[in-house]
């Protein structure tokens, strides 16, 4: 029983550490593909391009790279595809906070 439990212990501990390995830098990289309608041609999703992308690292350094036009006025943002970005990078920082919880959890009840 004793020899069960710590090797749990250990599995978990691995895993965090894996986790925390992984956490320290969040990606998300927002890909637009083109879709040609009235084409005989199926969309190919391996050929999307880089639109946008967010990095944030564990030390709270954040890195964005926003897209823009040409606009009469000088470069101008591409809000609804900002906004789609934004959103995606809202959910992977509520899903990554969720599984973090979700892990200290797990060793706090193996812990126990």
């Amino acid at each position: 029983m004793a020899k069960d439990i710590e090797t749990t212990l250990r599995n978990i501990a691995a895993n965090v550490a894996s986790y925390v390995k992984d956490a320290a830098e969040l990606r998300v990289e927002t890909r637009y593909v083109e879709i040609k309608i009235g084409e005989d041609v199926a969309t190919d999703f391996d050929q999307a391009q880089p639109a946008a992308q967010t990095i944030i690292k564990l030390d709270g350094d954040c890195q964005t790279t926003i897209p823009v036009r040409a606009g009469d006025e000088g470069l101008e943002i591409d809000d609804d595809l900002f906004d789609v970005h934004e959103r995606n990078v809202a959910a992977a920082i509520e899903y990554r906070a969720s599984m973090l919880k979700a892990l200290l959890s797990a060793l706090s009840s193996a812990r126990e």
